[in-house]
């Protein structure tokens, strides 16, 4: 048995360097002093005392009760709900989790064959990103779903045998979900003339709705997109079709061949079997055996619905695990919030494109004393044409007229419309009425105008979740950040790097010259430089077999221009100050010049910030912005600030990629030290943080590499960015002469 005062001096050890009163441990840990599970109640410590110190005491308080129905086993696990629980609602919300005798009592796998969704749901987030292309929380319901927003799994599986089927068959599960987001499965295009216009989400409700049985026809229309998932899986997902084939069989859902709907019908169990030689089996293998030959989405899946609701027959058992369900309230609430978030982003990206355009200033000021924005004062124009009316933003549309006077929209603003109008908003008046508002406030409180808020609002920034590597989760919506536009400046700073380092460039532009286009030999052509042997032995060989021999017999030489995107993150931390700060700003002089030469596409952002509640990222250089005076007075202006919170500016950099479509997708870090802010965030927890936000860009397919000056960085950077993902500058002098090659190697 441990000693009280033997309890309380560990306590003190695991809470170091805080000194609690040795009064309330005292306290609290009395009842716990002859526990048999003392030890790991302790270990938790660690995790919520940097959280809470009142949740922690209240965590002791309750540990004993709990460990009677979870055991030792699954106190972590618990651990981590209590601290979702406290972040989502605070200390009364987590109180009540812990107090709430059901949820002491939920097995965790105690048959040695169950999965619980809590022990996976870390490694799972980014693999339903990556499907659906889209951040997905995972949220428990008894049988899967998605609203697109969010996606639900059972909290627990046993359903077969062994452990690592039932992990497989969540992965499998998540999948599909994810795909009918990805598939916009539950928009489907209905034309339906005189129905008059259908709400983005109602778009099933309306269809359902025309049967005189609407739950039948949304469970057969369900399991239709679940076959044209599957069938596109077979595609896109073959290492997951394999894996996954045994489990699949086990529960009656598709199999991995369409060679004929004979072996589809075994796996359906909702077709009869007197169907399958009439017309309705035709129309089913013409729709998902041969998707080539023509409809194969959503509306195809309404339209095939409508044949076979007379056929449809509902199965039951673990087969209906595999679709899941639909809930249109859901889905069309989730749209709705995704709209008036979209909308609100629209809002604050616009009203900061105006406030960093002086020109403007004159006339957002007088806008903005307007109680409403006519169709005549603020109207979208299409550039290639001189027509002047409201239309909606599309790709093609770039530009906004602002009584008169045009206004060039940049590609955030443009890529946060595009997200609107898919969810089924679209930009108008009121919207553009609110960001000349709040531009003309901003203008208002600067006084000149330079930015919208020294410390924004939470409302009007962006959120990221940032992982604790205690509890093996994600601390939600934890981080804001928000784009802040670098001051003006006028100097001669590049005009003097660039004398500077004069032989530098010019020897980089003679490479970067050199590597404009790549070459390589592709086999197996009807045509080409030189003859392809194992193509001609193959040739022979068929010839004496008495088949007929292929005539793709050459080597073509082909050269293929470069598609590389890469954005340069920069530290612009407190600790860059001097020297330092000086020749990172002299590195991207030099690589500008060589990237404008090579013509990849490049940006440059730098990042700082103060605590977890003021993360900020400064544009230098968007992709889609090209070379000019402006960004080289902003490469100028880049100057040291505050801390190296790092991985909200990675994530919110891979936001920005998640739109860029390139063969090679970079991100370069230029920075000279450890992650680290104000707010405690430093150490292992800092490294972990940014080493999963690296991770999660490399899920997205995102090559990440790290440039540093740190000379002790070789201590940390290894465990961060690992073996391979960093370049460690003992001379900073050197810097500008080792990003170009760097970046050279990184993207031959």
């Amino acid at each position: 048995m441990v000693s009280l005062a033997a309890a309380s001096q560990r306590f003190m050890t695991l809470v170091a360097p805080d000194r609690p009163n040795s009064w309330e441990v005292d306290e609290v840990l009395e009842p716990l002093a002859d526990h048999p599970h003392l030890d790991s109640i302790l270990d938790q410590v660690t995790v919520i005392w940097p959280v809470s110190n009142a949740l922690c005491y209240n965590f002791l308080g309750q540990a004993a009760r709990a460990l009677e129905t979870i055991g030792p086993e699954g106190l972590g696990e618990w651990v981590r709900e209590i601290l979702d629980h406290y972040e989502e609602g605070g200390l009364r919300a987590a109180q009540r989790f812990m107090l709430a005798s059901d949820n002491h009592g939920r097995s965790v796998g105690q048959d040695g064959v169950a999965v619980r969704l809590a022990d996976i749901r870390g490694w799972l987030r980014p693999y339903a990103q990556a499907v659906s292309g889209r951040a997905l929380e995972i949220e428990v319901a008894r049988r899967p779903r998605t609203d697109t927003e969010n996606l639900f799994l059972p909290s627990e599986l046993a359903v077969l045998g062994q452990e690592r089927d039932n992990r497989l068959l969540y992965t499998f599960l998540t999948a599909v979900q994810c795909a009918f987001v990805r598939q916009d499965s539950f928009f489907p295009d209905l034309e339906q003339p005189g129905s008059g216009p259908v709400e983005r989400g109602e778009e099933l409700a309306r269809f359902a709705g025309t049967f005189a049985r609407p739950d039948r026809a949304l469970a057969l229309y369900h399991l239709l997109e679940a076959i044209r998932v599957g069938r596109i899986f077979l595609e896109e997902l073959p290492g997951l079709m394999r894996q996954t084939r045994d489990l699949r069989h086990s529960l009656a859902v598709q199999p991995d061949s369409a060679a004929d709907l004979g072996t589809i019908l075994p796996y359906l169990a909702w077709l009869p079997e007197e169907a399958e030689k009439g017309l309705l089996v035709a129309e089913v293998q013409e729709m998902f055996i041969r998707p080539q030959r023509g409809r194969t989405g959503a509306t195809e899946s309404c339209r095939l619905c409508r044949l076979l609701l007379p056929e449809f027959t509902v199965s039951t058992g673990n087969r209906a695990l595999i679709p899941g369900e639909i809930r249109l309230a859901e889905i069309a609430a989730a749209c709705r919030e995704r709209q008036r978030r979209l909308r609100k982003q629209v809002v604050a990206a616009l009203a900061g494109l105006l406030v960093r355009r002086p020109d403007l200033h004159p006339l957002v000021e007088r806008l903005s004393r307007v109680e409403a924005l006519s169709a005549d004062t603020a109207r979208l124009v299409i550039p290639d044409r001189n027509e002047k009316r409201t239309v909606p933003l599309r790709a093609d549309r770039r530009r906004l007229l602002l009584d008169g006077q045009e206004v060039v929209l940049d590609r955030e603003t443009i890529e946060l419309v595009r997200r609107l109008e898919g969810s089924g908003g679209a930009l108008g008046e009121s919207e553009i009425h609110a960001a000349v508002g709040r531009a003309g406030q901003a203008l208002t409180r600067s006084g000149s105008g330079g930015e919208l808020e020294s410390a924004p609002a939470r409302s009007a920034a962006l959120t990221y979740d940032e992982w604790d590597y205690r509890r093996q989760g994600f601390r939600k919506n934890w981080c804001f950040l928000v784009e802040k536009p670098l001051p003006r400046v006028q100097s001669s700073f590049v005009r003097t790097a660039m004398e500077r380092h004069r032989g530098v460039i010019i020897r980089m532009r003679r490479k970067f010259e050199m590597m404009r286009v790549q070459e390589r030999f592709v086999r197996r052509q009807r045509d080409g430089d030189e003859i392809d042997l194992d193509s001609l032995l193959d040739s022979l060989a068929d010839a004496r077999a008495g088949r007929a021999p292929s005539d793709r017999l050459f080597i073509r030489l082909r050269r293929d221009e470069r598609d590389i995107a890469v954005l340069f993150l920069v530290d612009m931390s407190n600790s860059t100050a001097g020297w330092v700060g000086q020749v990172i700003k002299e590195s991207l002089v030099v690589i500008s010049e060589g990237l404008e030469i090579l013509g990849d596409r490049y940006g440059i952002y730098g990042f700082s910030g103060m605590r977890r509640l003021r993360c900020e990222i400064f544009p230098v250089k968007t992709l889609d912005e090209n070379s000019s005076e402006e960004v080289r007075q902003r490469i100028g202006a880049i100057a040291p600030r505050e801390y190296t919170r790092m991985a909200p500016a990675i994530r919110h950099l891979s936001t920005l990629f998640a739109g860029v479509s390139a063969r090679v997708r970079l991100l370069l870090i230029l920075s000279d030290g450890k992650p680290e802010d104000y707010d405690g965030y430093a150490g292992k927890y800092a490294e972990e943080d940014t080493r999963h936000a690296l991770l999660e860009a490399r899920l997205a397919g995102i090559h990440s590499h790290c440039i540093t000056v740190d000379r002790q960085a070789r201590e940390y950077m290894a465990r961060i960015f690992g073996h391979r993902g960093y370049t460690c500058i003992s001379d900073v002098r050197r810097l500008p002469v080792r990003v170009p090659e760097i970046y050279r190697a990184l993207t031959l």
